[in-house]
């Protein structure tokens, strides 16, 4: 995301990974909290039909997928 100019997102994604390695499972919450709303990491994804592989959005997508697998 630093990349492609989204410091702001970057930031709180990499803090939110910071408190995953020594956390209960609390930092999967918050990762997926990011993706709700207006103003949200969503306003990111671009309307792409099928994300380039390492893209912003495939990279986002593979990880909200993983969130909601460890969360469930």
């Amino acid at each position: 995301m630093r990349s492609e100019g989204e410091v702001f997102w970057a930031g709180k994604v990499a803090k939110i990974a910071g408190l995953a390695e020594q956390s209960d499972g609390v930092s999967v919450t918050r990762f997926m909290e990011l993706f709700g709303g207006m103003g949200s990491l969503n306003d990111l994804v671009s309307q792409e039909e099928k994300p380039k592989k390492g893209s912003v959005n495939e990279l986002l997508s593979r990880s909200y997928r993983q969130a909601c697998a460890l969360k469930n």
